[in-house]
C-alpha cells in the first residue's frame, strides 16, 4: 500500500476485508493493473483476497463501491473493467470482495468462486430450485456478512453508508 498511479490519483492494494485494520501489515507480493497498483495480503486464512481501490495516501473518500463479482469469475477481471470508472472518481473507494472457492451442487461439487450454492446450472429465477431453496449450508449468510463487514470498515474510514453503493454481477 501506499504506492499509487499519479495518473488517476489513486492507489489500489489487494487485502483482506478483516485485516485492513490490522496495523503495519505489509503486502507480501505487489504487481501493477491498469492504471493503479494492488499487493496482495496473505495474513488472513480466513477472508480470502480481496481488491481494494482508494484515493492517494492522505485523500479521505467521499464515496465507495462494493462489487461482487458473479460465479467463476474473479475480482481482477472487474478491477481491468471498471479502469475508466475509477478514474471519472479518483476520489472513491472500490472495493472488489474475492468470492471463496466452494463445490457448487449443479457442477457436480466442483470447486468454484462463489457467494452460494447452485443446485441448476440455469437462471435464477422467481420458483426455480435456487430462487426457493434456504441457505442450507450458510454460504449466502456468509456472504452478507462479509458485505456488512465492508460497509462497517468504510464507515470507520469515513463513508457513510449512505454514500457506498453495493453492486453485483452474475
Amino acid at each position: 500500500p501506499g504506492r499509487g498511479d499519479k495518473q488517476n490519483g489513486s492507489t489500489a492494494f489487494m487485502t483482506s476485508t478483516r485485516s485492513q485494520s490490522r496495523k503495519g501489515r505489509q503486502p507480501s507480493r505487489a504487481c501493477k493493473v491498469g492504471a493503479g497498483f494492488w499487493a496482495y495480503d496473505e495474513s488472513s486464512p480466513v477472508v480470502p483476497r480481496d481488491i481494494i481501490f482508494g484515493p492517494l495516501k492522505g485523500d479521505r473518500a467521499t464515496g465507495a463501491v462494493i462489487w461482487l463479482h458473479g460465479l467463476d469469475d474473479t475480482p481482477e477481471s472487474w478491477a481491468m473493467r471498471l479502469e475508466p470508472e475509477r478514474r471519472r472518481h479518483p476520489r472513491w473507494k472500490w472495493v472488489h470482495l474475492r468470492a471463496p472457492e466452494r463445490p457448487i451442487t449443479c457442477y457436480e461439487k466442483m470447486r468454484h468462486p462463489a457467494w452460494g450454492d447452485f443446485l441448476d446450472s440455469g437462471a435464477v429465477r422467481v420458483g426455480s430450485r435456487d430462487y426457493e431453496t434456504r441457505d442450507p449450508k450458510g454460504w449466502y449468510a456468509e456472504s452478507v456478512a462479509r458485505v456488512h463487514r465492508a460497509i462497517e470498515a468504510l464507515a470507520a474510514e469515513g463513508v457513510p453508508p449512505s454514500r457506498t453503493a453495493l453492486v453485483g454481477f452474475s
